[in-house]
């Protein structure tokens, strides 16, 4: 029997856990390795005969994944500060691996980006706790407790501001 509601699944989930940094002679090769595995996996699970069937792959432009493939492929010599984010992004998709599990809902996958996204984009933690809100993402928590929640996130996913231009 088909099974005809959505599903999604963080980027992160496809991406295979990734080797140990100090398994590699230099940072630039664990880079290499890094964007390879991402490469690999992506082609693997979102081509047109991938091999996940009823589930759609959501991520939106915070994504740790999308943000290596997006600096990975901006220049043909990385600088060494490419290389530092690239590896910093590596272990976010490694924290976001970990926190998979707690993530089970359609809600808290679209849920956990939004909220990183908002974030980012400079908005209050009462702001951010609003429009998700509005979304039915908080199973009727008070503001306080899921404004605690979101600075626990920010913290453990090094969550940054855009730089106001």
């Amino acid at each position: 029997m088909a099974n005809n509601s959505m599903q999604f699944t963080l980027v992160e989930s496809l991406i295979p856990r990734l080797k140990v940094r100090s398994a590699f002679k230099n940072d630039r090769d664990y880079v290499d390795y890094v964007y390879k595995a991402i490469k690999g996996a992506l082609s693997i699970n979102m081509g047109r005969n991938r091999d996940i069937e009823g589930i759609t792959v959501m991520s939106a432009n915070v994504s740790p994944t999308y943000r290596i493939r997006e600096l990975y492929e901006s220049s043909e010599e990385l600088s060494d500060e490419q290389i530092k984010m690239i590896i910093k992004h590596a272990v976010n998709i490694k924290k976001v691996q970990s926190s998979l599990c707690q993530r089970g809902t359609t809600a808290d996958k679209l849920n956990f980006y939004m909220c990183w996204s908002l974030y980012e984009q400079g908005l209050t933690w009462m702001e951010i706790y609003k429009a998700t809100d509005e979304c039915c993402a908080w199973n009727t928590e008070d503001p306080e407790t899921v404004i605690r929640k979101l600075q626990r996130m920010k913290v453990r996913f090094e969550w940054e501001r855009k730089p106001k231009i």
